[in-house]
């Protein structure tokens, strides 16, 4: 499966795949999101927080 949506409802981040299922929420308090059909990534401050389909944080790396 594969990352087909996401959706922020107040600060937490619902994942979606392409069959439409929820297959995790995450809890964000602000910053830019943008994800792949592989990983979401949350920019916030000056850390980028990478996670996986199923809500797995993958990495965390800094911004330059």
């Amino acid at each position: 499966m594969s990352i087909a949506s996401v959706t922020q409802v107040s600060r937490m981040l619902q994942i979606y795949n392409e069959n439409g299922q929820l297959t995790a929420t995450i809890n964000v308090f602000s910053g830019l999101i943008d994800f792949t059909s592989q990983v979401v990534r949350v920019s916030h401050m000056d850390k980028v927080l990478a996670y996986s389909e199923y809500g797995h944080l993958i990495s965390v790396s800094s911004q330059v």
